[in-house]
């Protein structure tokens, strides 16, 4: 490397960062002082003298081992992965997915809220005393239930959730350390499900179709 003239996109950089970073060098390379200006004379040594600083700290940098030109151009921040906010370890992916959604009301007004949910497009699709539950006509999926009490589990969840995999889901959220309000187990009315706490303190009933 000895003998070599500093390349010009070296020589570019540190010329660049000259005018731009001010009058003085000493932002670039520590230890560089700032030179006279006060006339034209003096404004155009400072400028040889700058110049000849930075081709020296170019070559110096060259022989030391840097060896690429790219080595002496400021490289643009890395971008943080695809689906990371870059601030920490990106969210785990589902095991499962979701095919239902319905919210809960624990209620003795059974019949009142079955009219009340009627003038809002909802019609009873299932009834199992304890349980009823209603949907939309168009859009059965579309659904809400009505709980007196549960049938098995120690508390009325305040949501449901069908899964492709309640197994998995199962296995995740123990893994999780979330606490298991009901153990994962099949009901007579055709269903394998699980209650589990939410951090807001919530109870979700998991649920699949056997």
């Amino acid at each position: 490397m000895a003998g070599r003239n500093p390349p010009a996109t070296a020589l570019a950089f540190f010329a660049t960062r000259r005018h731009t970073a001010g009058p003085s060098l000493a932002c670039v390379v520590p230890g560089m002082t700032q030179a006279p200006t006060g006339s034209s004379a003096g404004r155009r040594r400072a400028d040889r003298s700058t110049e000849g600083r930075a081709q020296a700290v170019a070559v110096t940098a060259l022989t030391r081992g840097y060896g690429r030109e790219e080595d002496l151009t400021p490289s643009a921040p890395k971008s943080a992965p695809a689906g990371s906010s870059g601030a920490g370890p990106s969210l785990r992916e589902s095991v499962v997915t979701v095919r239902r959604v319905v919210p809960n009301i624990q209620t003795e007004a059974v019949e009142e809220s079955r009219e009340f949910y009627g003038l809002l497009g909802f019609e009873e699709v299932m009834n199992l005393g304890w349980i009823t539950t209603l949907a939309s006509p168009t859009r059965p999926q579309e659904q809400v239930s009505l709980l007196t009490h549960d049938l098995t589990a120690p508390a009325v969840p305040d949501l449901s959730i069908e899964v492709d995999d309640v197994e998995a889901a199962y296995a995740a959220v123990r893994q999780s350390g979330a606490e298991i309000v009901h153990p994962l187990q099949d009901e007579e009315w055709g269903v394998r499900r699980f209650f589990v706490r939410d951090p807001n303190g919530r109870v979700v009933n998991v649920l699949g179709h056997r």
